[in-house]
């Protein structure tokens, strides 16, 4: 016999079956609800023309300047212009007094032509020296024949007074006073042979005349006087003075030995010089002084001219500097006004054989100082070109140049370098976008700004751009739809109207102006695309236009 439920328990049991189902149904429902579409900008697609463009930013330079030097001692008169004043050709910028620079201008006009003398003497004396050279040298071979036969000659002598003598001959007794001083007769040995040249010939010499026999008192004094009168570039002693302090010492054929060894060494001195000269071994260095000093002087004459016409402006431009006021006398903190070019030491300088080619140059360059710079027209643009890029730009290319308030100016491509250097990068649209990098070899290029006004300042830099190619008629995407990523490549949500679903499309690009890609495959016009999709949207995903 079957047991009924109670009422109670049919309640309950109703109860938990019903919760059952209704947490089953929810389950489902939120399981196989419809997912709700997203609101979206939808954009239909065009056709129209394209234009690529390189774009980047360039440095603003000067592609002439022009800097106006004054000299220390001028006095400015009158100053016409200040910083940033834009000027035109022909404008007076300021007007000078150059009475005082007159004193200055004689001085580098007798400073050349003394130095043009000079190296007009030492050409001479070069011709000079090489025609009387051919005679020297005559004149040393026959006195080197002389001295042999009569070294042979003494030597004779000497032997045949040796036989002749049976007893030792002994220096002479000299009185107290004549004593000789063994520092002083070192003394003398020593200058002698700095005169006479510190060779074998004059340690004969000295050997001869201060020999045991000769060396008196009387005649120390005597070749100590010889030495004070004689120069080192010209030794010479007369030996009629030692005549009668000799006599008893030395033969006739002796004394005659030592006057021709000490024309020897005269010979010999001329020779070297006459060497010396003939070869012109310092003709570039007086040729040096004489350019130097005509140019310092033709350099002043012309400022002077122009100073006194007044400075004027040689074409369009604005003035970056102006240091200089009117009234004032110009002299610069290392200022030399007053100090004479001294000419003649630096000839002197170059006789000795101590000197500097740098320094004598300098020693002609007069003080000066920038009193007006000017900025001409026209201006200049540097931008750097990448390996991916070299292509696109090249001479005489017309490009647009954007300054900071957005003024546009026409330029032209004018130079690009021939060797690539390495660039730390710059900000090159081609190059976010995947045609180029931000970092490496590059070249540099300029382009010439035309009719740039105090809009375009010079240091800073400038937005350039220039036309690449150009398509008509083709399929047009804004920038901001096209997605990327490894898998699809390029691509779109293409947006189906009737479905309301977006489905991701492949398209290929062609062509990029900044604004707009041109689509080669892949859509068509009239279709519809969300114009900026979230990084959420999916494939098959439903969307509202919004």
């Amino acid at each position: 016999m079957k047991k009924k439920w109670s009422t109670k328990k049919k309640v309950i049991t109703a109860i938990i079956i019903i919760g059952v189902l209704s947490l089953a149904a929810a389950v489902l429902y939120i399981a196989l609800k419809p997912e709700d579409p997203i609101v979206t900008q939808i954009a239909e697609i065009e056709t129209g023309d394209i234009t690529e463009t390189f774009d980047t930013t360039a440095i603003v330079q000067s592609a002439n300047q022009d800097v106006f030097e004054i000299f220390d001692g001028v006095t400015v008169k009158t100053v016409n212009v200040r910083v940033g004043d834009n000027v035109k050709k022909g404008d007076v910028l300021a007007t000078f007094d150059t009475s005082s620079l007159n004193s200055l201008l004689n001085e580098k006009r007798s400073a050349y032509n003394t130095a043009q003398k000079a190296y007009n003497d030492y050409i001479n004396g070069a011709k000079s020296a090489s025609s009387q050279l051919d005679g020297i040298s005559a004149q040393i071979a026959t006195l080197n024949k002389e001295i042999a036969n009569l070294e042979k000659q003494v030597n004779e002598e000497k032997a045949a007074k040796k036989e002749q003598t049976t007893k030792p001959v002994t220096k002479p007794e000299t009185k107290p006073e004549e004593q000789v001083n063994e520092d002083d007769l070192k003394e003398l040995r020593e200058a002698l042979k700095e005169v006479l040249g510190n060779n074998k010939m004059s340690d004969r010499i000295v050997d001869r005349l201060l020999s045991p026999e000769s060396a008196t008192a009387q005649m120390v004094d005597a070749l100590q006087a010889l030495v004070d009168s004689a120069t080192i570039e010209m030794p010479s002693f007369d030996m009629s003075a030692l005549d009668s302090m000799t006599s008893s010492v030395m033969s006739e054929t002796e004394k005659l030995l030592i006057e021709k060894e000490i024309q020897l060494v005269q010979f010999k001195v001329q020779e070297g010089v006459l060497t010396t000269q003939s070869t012109d071994s310092l003709k570039s260095v007086y040729k040096t002084i004489a350019d130097s000093a005509r140019d310092s002087y033709t350099a002043l004459s012309a400022q002077v001219d122009v100073l006194n016409a007044g400075w004027v402006a040689a074409d369009n431009g604005f003035v970056r500097e102006v240091n200089i006021k009117a009234g004032e006398t110009v002299a610069s903190s290392s200022s030399n006004a007053g100090q004479q070019l001294d000419v003649t030491s630096i000839l002197a300088s170059v006789t000795s054989g101590n000197y500097d080619v740098s320094k004598i140059v300098s020693a002609f360059t007069g003080q000066s100082q920038n009193g007006i710079v000017l900025e001409y027209y026209p201006l200049e643009a540097t931008f750097e070109i990448s390996k991916y890029d070299i292509s696109k730009i090249y001479m005489d290319q017309k490009v647009t140049v954007t300054s900071a308030d957005g003024k546009k100016y026409n330029a032209t491509v004018n130079y690009i370098s021939a060797v690539a250097e390495t660039s730390g990068g710059g900000l090159d649209i081609n190059a976010l976008m995947g045609s180029g990098s931000a970092a490496s070899n590059t070249l540099t290029a300029k382009v010439e700004i035309e009719k740039a006004d105090r809009s375009v300042i010079i240091g800073m830099d400038v937005e350039l751009s220039a036309a690449l190619e150009t398509k008509k008629n083709v399929t047009l995407v804004p920038v901001e739809a096209i997605q990327y990523d490894n898998e699809s490549g390029y691509y779109v949500f293409k947006y189906n109207e009737d479905e309301t679903i977006i489905t991701k499309t492949s398209v290929l690009v062609g062509l990029f102006d900044g604004t707009n890609y041109e689509v080669v495959e892949g859509l068509e016009k009239g279709d519809k695309i969300v114009r900026a999709p979230s990084i959420t949207m999916k494939d098959g995903q439903r969307v509202i236009p919004g």
